[in-house]
């Protein structure tokens, strides 16, 4: 009988253990909908109040503007690259062709569809200068 009644009285206490984090999740839903522009990384009942103590809040809308910013200094440094890799066909194509390569890469890297273009015109001028140049000595 004691043990049926101990039962009894762990599983009234998980049901209110249950309820209480229920609350505790609709309260979360509550304020995440208030506030569209914060979201916590771990949001599981157990690790609730552990992460919403510990962790940082992240912005959504902070990865857009950080995108934005990287496309235009990449498109910056893309028309540089592409300069440079079309000075590359005329003058020094080993010198400028690998500076070319170089902003190239890191133009795309930022995003830019210039630093692509900037990367193949560089390697292009690298490869007719090798071998043109052999061909014109003879």
């Amino acid at each position: 009988m004691a043990k049926r009644h101990k039962e009894e009285k762990e599983r009234e206490e998980m049901r209110q253990l249950e309820s209480s984090l229920q609350n505790e999740r609709d309260q979360l839903e509550d304020t995440d909908r208030n506030s569209a522009e914060w979201s916590y990384a771990n949001t599981e009942p157990v690790d609730v109040e552990a992460a919403s103590e510990l962790a940082e809040p992240v912005r959504r809308n902070n990865w857009g503007e950080r995108r934005k910013e990287g496309e235009s200094g990449g498109r910056t440094m893309g028309i540089i690259a592409l300069v440079l890799s079309l000075i590359s066909f005329f003058l020094l194509p080993f010198l400028f062709g690998s500076v070319g390569i170089i902003l190239g890469v890191f133009a795309a890297a930022r995003g830019s569809r210039i630093g692509w273009w900037a990367l193949a015109l560089s390697i292009i001028a690298i490869a007719l200068s090798m071998i043109i140049r052999p061909i014109m000595r003879y």
